[in-house]
């Protein structure tokens, strides 16, 4: 893990579900201003939570904050190298990109995971697509 804080650009948005912090969250295309975890691998993310939310906290209308630009900690699901471009992975994780076509790349390992569970330092960065194939 980096030394220090890497804060760039958090934003406030309301929990539509559990949470678990530093994963992937998706927004929620029916409800303006909530997310949900992200699910599905190479899915469209908006960032990462910095926090925790319980079910209870999200009924409650709990305010999450997530990391959308800059170096944020994140869950592997799978070893990932130092330098590596990354995708979700389904389940809030992320991984590195695989042999399929057009991948939504989030951003770039700036430190390695060796296994599924680790915590890993990313730049994240603008959405793009890329072609892998």
């Amino acid at each position: 893990m980096g030394a220090g804080p890497n804060y760039v650009l958090d934003k406030g948005f309301q929990a539509n579900e559990a949470l678990t912090q530093y994963y992937l969250v998706k927004l929620v295309t029916a409800s303006e201003g909530y997310v949900d975890q992200s699910d599905t691998t190479n899915e469209v993310c908006i960032g990462v939570t910095q926090e925790a939310c319980t079910a209870d906290d999200a009924t409650s209308g709990k305010i999450v904050d997530v990391r959308i630009m800059g170096v944020s900690t994140c869950v592997a699901s799978q070893a990932i190298n130092l330098g590596e471009l990354v995708r979700s992975s389904g389940a809030g994780k992320i991984s590195g990109l695989a042999g399929a076509a057009k991948q939504k790349v989030l951003g770039i390992a700036l430190t390695a995971a060796g296994v599924d569970g680790d915590q890993l330092d990313v730049l994240l960065t603008p959405l793009v697509e890329v072609d892998n194939s």
